[in-house]
């Protein structure tokens, strides 16, 4: 066998963190011999794995199969380069390995949450209280953030 990908696709380019998708591979044999079933599919984002997918049918010579196989976004924020691999390692003997790898499809990946944060003044005194008040909103409601304060010295705190 020689396992080649005709085609590579994501159900959606842009995503909520930790989102449920999928990815739709399109894979040709164009080797002379079939390639029995239980071939993994490993998917990845950025070079590390996403998920692994066990091919459940063979793949005669010249043959092409379509598989769907469930993904998750990342829960961090970012832009992810993801791709499929199919015989990982080279453990198949094969005519090329150099056309394992599927091209790659950009994932936008965005935060569960927004938030606002604002003070009273812009400047203060040192020993004078600080008042911030803001909101952080989820993909589906909004919440009011809770008023923190602290008192303004020559080493302000790092974090709250």
């Amino acid at each position: 066998p020689d396992l080649t990908f005709e085609s590579v696709q994501l159900s959606k380019t842009a995503s909520a963190a930790g989102e449920s998708l999928q990815m739709t591979v399109r894979v040709k044999n164009i080797g002379a011999a079939t390639m029995g079933a239980g071939m993994p599919i490993v998917v990845k984002a950025n070079g590390s794995v996403m998920t692994q997918y066990i091919t459940q049918e063979p793949i005669a010579k010249n043959e092409t199969k379509e598989f769907t196989i469930p993904v998750q976004a990342s829960a961090v924020p970012g832009e992810y380069v993801v791709s499929a691999l199919i015989n990982e390692g080279n453990k198949l003997s094969e005519l090329m390995y150099v056309n394992n790898t599927s091209e790659s499809v950009i994932l936008s990946v965005s935060s569960l949450y927004t938030f606002t944060i604002q003070s009273e003044k812009n400047v203060y005194n040192a020993e004078e209280t600080v008042k911030l008040s803001g909101t952080l909103a989820a993909v589906s409601s909004c919440f009011l953030f809770h008023n923190y304060s602290y008192t303004a010295t020559s080493n302000p705190p790092s974090a709250f």
